[in-house]
């Protein structure tokens, strides 16, 4: 605890403006509003028939990381519901940019490996390794698809095998790399979890080298994957991470003892960095007091508010209750509630908990 505060005895001093930091959020790009955002991709729902996008965004926006507020929309999902037309269709190459601005990124598409240079590939795996993933733009062939979007690396096109008519754009490997700086590795996303849900998105590794980096979280399939399954399995694995708070290496786990990383002839593959990443935050600092009541609750020293705990988030201006003397030289008793979850039962003594208050 801190030293004596300045303030009278048995007072209610207020939360410091910048609490939220105490809590961490060092992966939300929204530092203003300590919020994170999402994007979902899923360019063949009307092919497919089922994709995860419906349930995540369910799930993303229970949180309060990804619920909307007064700084907008925090999920962010775009489908094509069916059968675009030549020259349409989303989501297009361009929404396969921009990926910095977001904590977690799903595209479910279609996918496939190229193997222009397989000696290189096997030799130098997986910067010269090529995948790639299916957008959801239309277009008459790969040379009006090259012409369009001249300005891109690793434009082609590719048509489905399941339905879809016409070709669509297919972005490769390069793309990516162009666009994330992450040639050879040195750079991709920063701090995001990414869910490549397509076939072969995990197969030479090219496309978790150019997104992941040194501190991304990347999941793929390894072969041609069948959708009813990868559904179930992305579904479960963002459950894992959402609902019960795990981070990405031990939802992953725990997906895989459950045997929901495999889909027909495809298994989810995992590249991670580190002890992984939440895909939210999962402490929070709770008042110990429902409101703002003064004055403040009765308090025993050492036993806390006395009363039923709130469950309220404590923020910036928040008054909370302690004890103690100004001018003592005694420590003061300050109170709240830490709410914590991911963690296991019958784990919790492999976790431990510090806080710090500043002067």
């Amino acid at each position: 605890m801190t030293p004596d505060t300045d303030a009278p005895a048995a007072s209610s001093p207020t939360a410091p403006r910048f609490l939220g930091d105490v809590v961490g959020h060092d992966t939300a790009r929204d530092n203003d509003q300590k919020k994170k955002k999402a994007l979902i991709l899923s360019p063949f729902l009307f092919e497919l028939g089922s994709d995860p996008g419906g349930a995540v965004e369910s799930m993303l926006v229970g949180t309060r990381d990804y619920r909307p507020d007064s700084g907008g929309q925090r999920v962010f999902r775009i489908r094509n519901d069916q059968q675009p037309a030549v020259g349409s269709g989303r989501p297009t190459p361009e929404d396969f940019l921009g990926w910095t601005a977001y904590d977690f990124v799903l595209v479910h598409t279609h996918g496939a490996e190229y193997a222009d240079n397989p000696t290189l590939c096997q030799a130098l795996d997986p910067y010269f390794c090529v995948s790639g993933v299916m957008t959801g733009r239309r277009v008459t062939g790969c040379l009006q698809a090259k012409t369009i979007y001249s300005v891109y690396e690793g434009i082609t096109c590719g048509r489905t095998s399941s339905g879809a008519q016409g070709s669509f754009v297919v972005l490769q490997t390069e793309f990516f790399h162009e666009a994330y700086g992450s040639v050879f590795g040195s750079s991709g996303l920063d701090k995001a979890i990414v869910i490549m849900s397509a076939c072969h998105s995990s197969a030479n590794g090219s496309l978790a080298a150019a997104l992941a980096g040194s501190n991304s979280e990347f999941f793929g399939w390894s072969n041609v994957a069948d959708n009813g399954l990868a559904v179930a399995g992305i579904t479960r694995l963002v459950e894992l991470m959402v609902l019960d708070g795990l981070r990405t290496p031990e939802a992953y786990q725990k997906l895989h003892n459950e045997n929901g990383d495999i889909a027909g002839l495809a298994t989810l593959e995992y590249r991670g960095h580190g002890n992984g990443l939440h895909i939210r935050e999962i402490t929070t600092l709770k008042n110990p007091i429902s409101g703002s009541p003064s004055p403040a609750p009765g308090l025993t020293s050492g036993a806390g508010p006395q009363g039923a705990p709130g469950d309220v988030e404590l923020t910036g201006g928040d008054v909370i209750p302690f004890v103690g003397q100004a001018g003592d030289n005694e420590p003061d008793e300050l109170f709240f509630f830490v709410d914590i979850d991911g963690v296991e039962s019958g784990k919790e003594g492999e976790f431990e908990l510090s806080i710090e208050l500043d002067d």
